[in-house]
């Protein structure tokens, strides 16, 4: 018995190292690609580099404040970065954390049934987060599953007091994780009515460690956190899926009506029915299922709702539901892989194949990023320039800028997320004015001298009416030009 459950534990993780060096192959023959949203959690990755870069910049300010910085990722990225760059730790930390996530799920789910049950879980559960739901790159968002697993197994393990660490451990990680799991462990207990002195001891570990890092954004010297009722006044939180803050178009929310109102309330209810029709299903046929991944269904719906009417106070709404959901789906056709092998193990086994082989030959997309010839060129010799340079761009280059250079940036477009207010109206300001500049060259010294600008990139395939100015190129290739401010200005 003993043996078979370290089989189907070994198989787990080994299908998982395989998907992910699947999935991941970009980069070990591209030293340039990494996750997107990385570019802007550079800003304080940088300071284990060398603390002289980003001194005198707003945004690195922003975005290295304490309450924005997870201090379990920070600790790893600080020993990451004596021995590597931390754009490539990024690269290799989602191996550990998909392994450890594996090992976690496969131990939660063996306790509700057997180990092979527990394989099918982790084999289903791996191709959907590598293919479907890319893990992130070496972000605290990243540790969400392995967060929740670790919690789900101590607590149904019964193990009180590492459940109590994992739950402190989310916190200082992932506050959607934190949330998720001291709500789960609430309605369990009200369920069975069955509260006890570990499990407040529990809640409160929970509670105290997210006031620590973030109550503190009541009073923020960037302003407020943004409101809902904030968020329906900016149609520019809506332009894409990054920075859109709550799951609902603008169209919808601009001018809400009684009948639009009952749409989006009729699709939550209806969601919930169905998953509540299929948890008694199952009851009804004995096919068990972990009681807690259903009551994090139901938690996760609530707080996505609840989340709405406390804007950001509870992180972005949308992460509960991105991450707990899609994982009743798994669940159910890992079961039904399970159930099938007890009958006909061939075809168990052949059409998890196949499905599995379909699924990664039809895989388009990464969550990584890397760089053109071209982008790598410009980025190099912006390196070179001083350290404490500020430089004006294209928003969708900026964002690559502060991340391969280690220099300032007026805005970039991973940088423009509007969770404060001031932070916000600052950011915007820039990005019109850079925008009105590059239309307009007779704006160009009244702008650089504003902002203190020391290099503009010219991006030639853009609109701009800038470029004539040769005598002040100092670097040009088929796609960039690199102009000198002070030379402009003159």
């Amino acid at each position: 018995m003993l043996s078979k459950l370290r089989n189907n534990l070994s198989y787990s993780l080994i299908f998982s190292l395989v998907l992910a060096l699947i999935t991941e192959r970009q980069i070990f023959s591209d030293p340039t690609a990494i996750n997107n949203d990385v570019r802007n959690q550079i800003y304080w990755m940088a300071k284990f580099i060398n603390p002289n870069y980003f001194n005198a910049d707003y945004i690195a300010s922003y975005f290295c404040q304490p309450s924005m910085i997870s201090p379990v990722f920070s600790l790893i990225y600080q020993i990451g970065s004596l021995i590597a760059d931390p754009k490539q730790v990024s690269q290799f930390l989602p191996f550990p954390i998909i392994l450890i996530t594996t090992y976690y799920l496969f131990k939660f789910t063996a306790l509700h049934k057997d180990s092979r049950y527990a394989f099918w879980i982790c084999a289903c559960f791996n191709l959907y987060s590598w293919t479907m739901k890319f893990t992130a790159g070496g972000l605290p968002r990243s540790s969400f599953y392995l967060l929740l697993f670790m919690f789900l197994y101590y607590y149904s393990a019964r193990k009180p007091l590492l459940a109590l660490g994992s739950t402190v451990l989310a916190a200082l990680c992932y506050p959607t994780t934190c949330f998720t799991m001291m709500i789960v462990l609430a309605v369990d207990k009200l369920y069975r009515k069955n509260f006890d002195k570990l499990s407040l001891a529990t809640t409160a570990a929970g509670s105290l460690t997210l006031a620590y890092r973030y109550l503190w954004h009541r009073n923020h010297g960037y302003g407020n956190l943004i409101t809902l009722s904030d968020i329906l006044k900016l149609p520019e939180c809506f332009l894409d899926g990054r920075r859109c803050i709550i799951m609902l178009p603008y169209s919808y929310t601009k001018n809400l009506e009684l009948s639009q109102l009952a749409i989006i309330l009729g699709t939550i209810i209806t969601v919930i029915i169905i998953i509540a029709a299929v948890n008694h299903y199952l009851k009804t046929q004995n096919i068990k299922q972990p009681e807690l991944l259903w009551t994090s269904a139901y938690v996760s719906i609530a707080l996505f709702i609840t989340a709405h009417f406390v804007l950001l106070y509870m992180y972005l709404p949308h992460r509960y539901i991105a991450y707990t959901l899609p994982l009743v789906p798994v669940f159910l056709i890992a079961s039904s892989f399970y159930y099938l092998e007890q009958k006909q193990q061939k075809l168990a086994l052949y059409t998890a194949v196949s499905i599995t082989l379909i699924i990664m030959a039809s895989q388009t997309d990464s969550d990584l990023r890397g760089l053109s010839q071209a982008e790598q060129g410009v980025l190099k010799y912006l390196s070179q320039t001083p350290i404490q340079s500020m430089i004006a761009a294209p928003l969708d280059f900026a964002s690559n800028i502060p991340t391969y250079s280690y220099r300032s940036v007026l805005a970039s477009n991973e940088t423009d997320i509007p969770f404060h207010q001031g932070y916000h109206a600052t950011m915007q300001a820039r990005i019109k004015d850079l925008k009105q500049t590059y239309q307009n060259p007779e704006k160009l010294k009244t702008f650089i001298q504003k902002y203190q600008i020391d290099y503009i990139v010219l991006d030639q395939r853009e609109a701009h009416n800038i470029s004539s100015l040769k005598s002040c190129i100092e670097y040009n290739n088929s796609r960039f030009k690199v102009l000198n401010a002070r030379c402009l200005a003159n």
